[in-house]
């Protein structure tokens, strides 16, 4: 019973299988064809009479399929009486042929599908060697070896279409365990922080006795200071989270007037900066949740605003153009490098390289701005000015 459990018929068994019941269905209707035709032109050949009573010869018409063409042939006969023996013999000839026929035949067909269950049993093993190899690299992985490929060679046909893809999967899946990661460091490092003030400020106030009330109002501006700060950092959160899900519904929504609203709100804060609004904006549609979206355009033009000069200055365009809806944010500001752009985009990733004890922001905005592009099809870049600050482009697929 234990052995019969451990039985499996494996794809390459099956393969087996498979090509040996093909090969003998068509050995077997090959048999059966020559079979009959062999027996259907034995039986053609004609019964040897006599030319007349007194005759000692008879002469017989060419056998068929022989290479006597019209030539005749002769067979001696003492009597008459001879005709039915001839038959008789001719019927035994053709019984003993045919027989003989299907015995050897039947013995070829045998070998042949021996030598064939071999054959397919090595050609299924090596067609199925890729499978195989997955498999192998299947049972391996781990969170610390996802660097690890297939790398299939040779033709491209459906096997290695499928190592690619699965080499594919791995490295998108390493990527995301190692943002994974250091996601997980740079948001429990963020919590921790406010969470150290307040546990300093609490500690500090309660170890002197004689606090005057104006120690303690600091020590509560202070607490909420830092309560205010993960109140942010936890609602960014949540928003990253809600950006990288799949949408349940997509509704029509005017890029163009999530960038009024945007201004709306940061239209103060910008005015204090003195700061030179240049805008050219074109009504354009694209379909998604329209609070993501919001939330998308607020977050590149708070940044614009947030990193930038006094008496500095911010574009934005919005336009129509090869099938997708496209919003250019463009602002001065400070030099970036060039090669530092793309990493703006990371977790707690700030202009200047400060991830910890900003007094606004959490470092999340491009972050969630990006996740929430690709959640609508789209796509965010950002590109470093060479006279300093940021142009950030986003193309969304058009809604017309």
């Amino acid at each position: 019973m234990r052995v019969m459990k451990r039985f499996s018929f494996t794809a390459r068994l099956r393969l087996t299988l498979l090509l040996s019941v093909l090969f003998l269905s068509s050995g077997s209707i090959l048999l059966l064809l020559n079979y009959s035709l062999v027996r259907y032109r034995l039986q053609l050949m004609p019964v040897v009479l006599p030319l007349s009573s007194g005759s000692q010869f008879m002469q017989g018409e060419h056998i068929p399929g022989t290479k006597q063409g019209d030539t005749l042939f002769q067979i001696a006969i003492s009597s008459s009486d001879v005709q039915g023996e001839l038959q008789a013999l001719q019927a035994r000839i053709v019984t003993a042929s045919l027989r003989e026929l299907l015995l050897q035949s039947g013995l070829t067909l045998a070998l042949m599908a021996g030598l064939v269950v071999l054959l397919s049993w090595l050609i299924a093993g090596r067609v199925l060697r890729p499978v195989q190899s997955i498999t192998a690299l299947a049972r391996r992985l781990s969170e610390e070896q996802l660097h690890e490929r297939i790398g299939l060679q040779g033709p491209h046909d459906e096997l290695k279409e499928l190592a690619d893809t699965f080499d594919n999967m791995l490295a998108r899946l390493e990527r995301a365990f190692a943002l994974q990661g250091r996601f997980a460091a740079s948001a429990s490092h963020e919590l921790r922080t406010p969470l150290t003030i307040m546990r300093t400020e609490v500690d500090i106030t309660l170890a002197d006795p004689q606090a005057s009330v104006a120690e303690l109002r600091a020590m509560g501006e202070t607490i909420r200071g830092a309560v205010e700060r993960s109140e942010r950092l936890i609602d960014g959160l949540l928003m990253l989270a809600r950006s990288e899900q799949s949408l349940q519904g997509r509704t029509q929504v005017d890029l163009a007037a999530c960038v009024h609203a945007a201004i709306e709100q940061i239209q103060a804060e910008a005015q204090a900066q003195h700061l030179r609004w240049e805008i050219e904006l074109q009504t354009v549609y694209v379909a998604g949740d329209v609070a993501l979206l919001e939330r998308l355009v607020a977050n590149l033009v708070e940044n614009a605003v947030h990193h930038n000069h006094r008496q500095g200055w911010i574009r934005l365009k919005t336009w129509a153009d090869d099938g997708m809806a496209r919003l250019m944010i463009e602002n001065s500001g400070p030099h970036i490098a060039a090669e530092q752009a793309e990493a703006l985009f990371l977790p707690f990733r700030r202009l200047g390289g400060d991830r910890i004890g900003a007094a606004r922001g959490t470092g999340l905005g491009l972050t969630i701005a990006r996740a929430t592009a690709e959640a609508h099809n789209g796509t965010l870049v950002a590109h470093a000015r060479p006279d300093g600050g940021l142009r950030i482009e986003l193309s969304l697929p058009h809604l017309v």
